[in-house]
C-alpha cells in the first residue's frame, strides 16, 4: 500500500470516526466541529453538511453557531 493510501485510510477513519460522535451528541463541541471541518476534503462536505441540516431541522430552536456553520459549509 502506497505512503498516500495509508494517508487516505488514516483520515477516512479519522473522519467517520468524529462524523459519528458529531451524530450522536444532540450538542456536539465547537471544538470538535471545527477540527471536523478542518480536515474536511472536498466529498465530504455535503455528507457533513447533511448531517449538521439533520441537527439543525430537530431542533426547534437551533443555535445560531450551528446555522452559521451550516450556512458556510452549504454557500
Amino acid at each position: 500500500m502506497s505512503e498516500l493510501a495509508e494517508r487516505l485510510d488514516l483520515h477516512d477513519a479519522f473522519y467517520a470516526m468524529l462524523l459519528d460522535k458529531v451524530r450522536q451528541d444532540r450538542y456536539p463541541s465547537n471544538q470538535m466541529l471545527d477540527m471536523l471541518e478542518q480536515y474536511l476534503l472536498g466529498h465530504e462536505r455535503e455528507e457533513y453538511a447533511r448531517v449538521l441540516f439533520e441537527k439543525v431541522s430537530a431542533d426547534q430552536y437551533p443555535s445560531y453557531e450551528m446555522l452559521r456553520r451550516l450556512a458556510r459549509i452549504a454557500g
